[in-house]
């Protein structure tokens, strides 16, 4: 948009001229266009080329050098209407003997008029019943022969016509498609609007003289500034204002006011030849289609306005009107809208998700601070109804997560999953699914919202996800989810204990960076020590602060894939214990189902054996599935002979997130929709938070030491060299059934006899009656188990629980026999 130029000019608030509905939008681009433009004004010249308009306060703003008076003047005495004419429909008052119809009447009318301000408009109208003429054509050409008609009017129209034809039809060949703002090429259903149009000007001007009438001087305050009068005639426009349209009996008296005054209607349809549309193929291989300035097809993400069965028409559109706050000519606004495509890369943006995506990432760049959202909805047979979706706001740079949106299009995973849920067959838990996740990453392109969307899209995925499980179909046709990058699990913190305990559960299977083949952690400070970001430093590590070894793309010798498949098959991550995975996928980019018949291959087509599916997680509450995800885990590993236990975690959460966990207070499905969509984001570290004064129960800090990896313990010297603290049998079970005071004196014998003695070892205490874990919930506690957390806060627990090892001279001893049992884990 161009600065404001330094002579004064009058500024107009069009009070009449707003953003929505509809109606408001277009009368404001007519006010415009209708000034700046010489054939619209009776002299030949423009009224005042220099007119520039913006948006303020909910009001069109007009900057002229017409001050109110001349403004008026203008359109009483020297507004020259558009040649608008659509001899394509049927009742466009062309067919039929005049006077039959309020159409053919209006038309005959206009034909004759000797004004010189309908001139153009006659003179366009007479060229068509020539062409009716030669054609001979007494009816609305037929669909198979409307394109060619229609080819042929172009060919002969001056150019206010050939505007008029522009922002209503494209033709595509041997088709053709139209403008949702203007129906379905110039009509919406019966309702046409160039007679409409026609209408409006003979009760705005004198066919003969052209003089402006009483109900033109009353009605342009009405329509311009808004002025609280009584129009004394009024047109049902449904599809441009409906808000307007009142049934009988609705309000006082016995007849409803509705519609739009003249002045009105003739400037919302002189504001539509704005919007002129081009044929394309939007640069990729599908049949071409009309585009028309900012307008997508209807999906109705980011709307809880609309359902799925208003997007079946093919109709289904919605249109981002663009608001600005700087002055712009109307050459600019004329620029602006033949430019207005937006793309995702290369493709364009084809439904409200995408061009939203498009917003955010810069590719519609012209100073536009906002969008006005509007949708047109089926709603009386083929007439439709426009429906305001939002207002959405520009972002600046930065201010939104439409590069992370970018992981889920990898493959055009989130393209196929969105195309299948829209599909005959999709159930509606799909549908649902979808819809939620389309409406969350809408949210991610807002501005200043990106936290919340990406939370929320997470919880989304994995209710889809959880849809692809339970149906054949979509696991036969999608692949389960493409890797996330850390900075999701980043964006969608929020603070809270049950995010973090999510996260470092997402983490299990990743590494501690204790082994150099598992994926690890590069220089990332313990949670339980770090420091706050600060000004200087970034918020959190780059993407790559946990390796997984590879980026998928190496092939022959140098492919992750067989070192991915070992570190799987001994770290167990844990998305492959939630849905049935191949495990070596889980670190790759692009993951694959769990299948015995398939093994999975690498990027080099290289087949790889597939382990049997750990799905364990079911319907059941939180902490119910997660002591199945442990006593599995511990299961897998007497199965596999792994040397250590498969507990490890990348990112660890912290003690008090575990404390309030225990606690009555913990949002525990929450937790779950958390995890179930964290799992496919690559861990990492959170921010650090304060915490309050810690009080650690004594039952989980006997316990926990006993569900960390060997080589964690060894390397923190709680375990002496060559150590191990294997889980007692039947510790797990005896938890699950509330016996907690004996599982953990099983803990502290199992525990001495691994040379960590403990002041509470039943071996000291003697015959000392204990109620270890009184008031704690058993199976909760085993639940707890499987957290992770820091070694830092490892140390905090022995202090607890345990003595220094380094002051302790107790010999290690095996434990009674009555202090272990012959139960399953």
């Amino acid at each position: 948009m161009t600065d404001t130029p330094t002579a004064t000019v009058h500024q107009h608030r069009l009070e009449g001229c707003t953003p929505t509905p509809l109606a408001g939008y277009l009368k404001a681009l007519g006010v415009l266009r209708l000034l700046s433009t010489p054939e619209n004004s009776v002299t030949g010249t423009a009224a005042d080329p220099t007119a520039r308009g913006f948006w303020r306060n909910e009001a069109f703003h007009l900057e002229s050098r017409l001050d109110r008076e001349a403004l008026t003047r203008f359109f009483l005495e020297d507004y020259a209407p558009s040649p608008i004419v659509a001899p394509w429909n049927a009742d466009s008052g062309f067919y039929g003997a005049a006077g039959k119809t309020k159409a053919t009447t209006q038309v005959a009318t206009l034909a004759t008029a000797q004004a010189g301000r309908l001139k153009i408009l006659a003179r366009s109208i007479r060229a068509m019943q020539s062409i009716l003429s030669e054609l001979q054509y007494t009816e609305a050409p037929s669909k198979q022969r409307k394109v060619s008609f229609i080819e042929r009017v172009r060919t002969e129209a001056e150019n206010g016509l050939v505007s008029w034809l522009d922002a209503g039809i494209v033709a595509l060949g041997d088709n053709f498609d139209a403008a949702a703002v203007l129906g379905s090429g110039g009509n919406d259903g019966r309702l046409d609007y160039s007679s409409t149009f026609h209408r409006s000007l003979l009760q705005l001007f004198e066919a003969e003289s052209g003089s402006a009438t009483d109900t033109a001087e009353t009605c342009l305050d009405v329509a311009l500034m808004g002025a609280n009068r009584a129009a004394r005639s009024r047109t049902g426009l449904s599809q441009f204002s409906p808000g307007r349209l009142v049934a009988p009996n609705a309000g006082t008296g016995f007849s409803g006011d509705s519609g739009e005054d003249p002045w009105s209607v003739t400037l919302l349809i002189e504001g539509a030849l704005t919007l002129a549309g081009t044929a394309s193929r939007h640069g990729e291989a599908h049949r071409p289609r009309g585009s028309f300035p900012f307008t997508v097809s209807h999906r109705g993400a980011g709307s809880g306005a609309v359902v799925l069965a208003d997007e079946d028409s093919n109709r289904a559109r919605e249109i981002w009107l663009p608001l600005w706050t700087r002055p712009a000519l109307y050459a600019e606004l004329r620029a602006l809208f033949a430019e207005g495509r937006a793309h995702i890369g290369e493709r364009a943006a084809r439904d409200g998700l995408s061009f939203a995506r498009a917003v955010a990432s810069m590719g519609v760049n012209r100073g536009i601070d906002s969008f006005e959202r509007v949708g047109f909805e089926a709603r009386y047979g083929n007439m439709f109804i426009t429906a305001p979706l939002g207002r959405f706001y520009a972002p600046r740079p930065g201010q939104t997560s439409d590069d992370l949106i970018a992981d889920l299009d990898r493959g055009e995973w989130l393209s196929r999953v969105r195309s299948m849920a829209r599909g005959g067959t999709a159930p509606a838990r799909a549908k649902t699914a979808v819809r939620r996740l389309e409406d969350a990453l809408f949210l991610m392109t807002s501005a200043n919202r990106r936290k919340d969307g990406a939370r929320a899209a997470l919880m989304a995925l994995g209710e889809v996800v959880d849809w692809m499980t339970h149906s054949k179909e979509a696991r036969e046709t999608l692949s389960p989810p493409p890797r996330l990058r850390a900075d999701w699990v980043w964006e969608a913190d929020d603070g809270s204990a049950e995010f973090r305990v999510a996260a470092a559960l997402a983490s299990l299977g990743w590494g501690d960076g204790s082994d150099p083949d598992a994926p690890r952690r590069k220089a990332t400070a313990d949670p339980e020590d770090a420091d706050p970001p600060t000004d200087s430093a970034p918020a959190h590590p780059p993407d790559d602060g946990i390796d997984a070894g590879g980026d998928g793309d190496e092939q022959d010798d140098r492919s992750p894939w067989p070192r991915w498949q070992k570190q799987a098959n001994r770290l167990l991550p844990l998305a492959g214990q939630l849905v049935p995975l191949n495990l070596g996928s889980v670190y790759a980019d692009r993951r694959q189902w769990y299948d015995a018949k398939s093994p999975p291959t690498d990027p080099t087509g290289k087949r790889y054996p597939s382990t049997e599916p750990l799905a364990v997680w079911g319907a059941g509450g939180l902490a119910r599935n997660m002591v199945a995800v442990l006593e599995r885990r511990l299961i897998e590993q007497a199965m596999r002979g792994l040397e250590d236990k498969p507990l490890a975690a990348a990112a660890p959460a912290r003690l008090e997130d575990v404390l309030w966990f225990l606690s009555g207070a913990f949002d525990d499905a929450r937790c779950a929709r958390l995890l179930a969509g964290l799992v496919w984001a690559k861990p990492t570290h959170l921010k650090r938070v304060e915490r309050p004064p810690e009080s650690l129960a004594f039952a989980y800090a006997a316990l926990k030491p006993l569900f960390t990896p060997n080589a964690t313990l060894r390397a923190e010297k709680i375990l002496p060299e060559g150590a191990r603290l294997p889980v007692p049998p039947g510790l797990i079970a005896r938890l699950r059934t509330n016996r907690t005071d004996p599982a953990i004196r099983a803990a502290l014998a199992r525990a001495r006899a691994s040379g960590l003695a403990s002041p509470f070892d039943p071996a000291r205490m003697g015959d000392t009656k204990t109620l270890f874990g009184a008031g704690l919930e058993g199976d909760r506690l085993a639940a707890a188990l499987l957290i992770p957390i820091s070694p830092t806060a490892l140390k905090k627990l022995i202090a607890v629980a345990y003595e220094d090892p380094k002051d302790d001279e107790t010999p290690p001893t095996e434990p009674a026999p009555s202090e272990e049992t012959t139960d399953a884990a």
